[in-house]
């Protein structure tokens, strides 16, 4: 695109979203004729775009005022009644006045039109396209991120269930199908108090600590079993292996 076509003009009007609230508008619409006074008003302030709200017309040299037959003629949808009747009221709204020369201007144009050159859309329309883009490319991120969070978090699950398993294990050791447990001295004595046995818990886990918990090389399935056993083979002798409950 030429430097020429970038510079072209575009305008438009601006109104503001209370303007057909405005007392001059809700009267103007209050009129038999109201919805034709607004529209010819609106179209008042499209024609003077490029005059800053002078509604006046460039020929060569000269600058032709609007009067009410030209008005007309420009905005056809309205009759000249119609169009002479629109004028008053809007001088008397305060929505237009007259110069001293006859020429009639719109008050407030400055706010009421907008404008923008083609190089000044193309990059608002550029920077919309880039923000767009990296939005995309933020949510890539984001999503790549949400993926690699996911797959972290599993992967500390799965290390913090081995580290469960491998403490299990240290306290059952597992041959075959059956499970072999190792308990501690305090169980020991605490199962010979809640059953009432005369065996020496301490003599009773030190022994079979030494060997490993292990009867002819196969590991003890049921320790509590082999307490009872004890107690029943040789109760009421203190002189052996069993001793004082207590003795710890």
């Amino acid at each position: 695109m030429t430097n020429e076509n970038k510079k072209k003009r575009y305008y438009w009007i601006k109104l503001k979203d209370g303007f057909f609230d405005t007392d001059e508008i809700d009267f103007l619409l209050s009129q038999k004729n109201g919805s034709d006074y607004v529209v010819l008003y609106q179209m008042l302030c499209l024609k003077t775009i490029n005059t800053k709200g002078n509604l006046v017309r460039t020929v060569g040299e000269m600058l032709m005022k609007y009067d009410e037959e030209k008005i007309q003629r420009e905005c056809k949808y309205f009759t000249l009644d119609t169009v002479r009747i629109a004028l008053s009221l809007y001088k008397k709204l305060g929505l237009v006045y007259e110069e001293e020369d006859g020429t009639i201007q719109i008050v407030d144009f400055e706010n009421m039109v907008g404008s923008e050159t083609q190089g000044a859309i193309e990059k608002r329309e550029q920077r919309a396209n880039k923000i767009t883009i990296d939005r995309g490319i933020d949510k890539q991120i984001d999503n790549v991120y949400q993926d690699n969070r996911y797959k972290e978090i599993k992967s500390i699950e799965s290390k913090n269930n081995l580290v469960s398993i491998s403490k299990e294990c240290v306290s059952k050791e597992t041959t075959g199908t059956h499970t072999h447990e190792r308990p501690t001295l305090e169980e020991v004595t605490e199962y010979v108090k809640s059953q009432g046995l005369q065996v020496n818990a301490k003599r009773f886990f030190n022994y079979y600590e030494s060997v490993g918990w292990k009867i002819n090389g196969e590991p003890i399935r049921d320790w509590r079993a082999r307490l009872r056993l004890w107690d029943s083979e040789d109760k009421g002798d203190n002189n052996g292996r069993y001793g004082e409950i207590n003795d710890l």
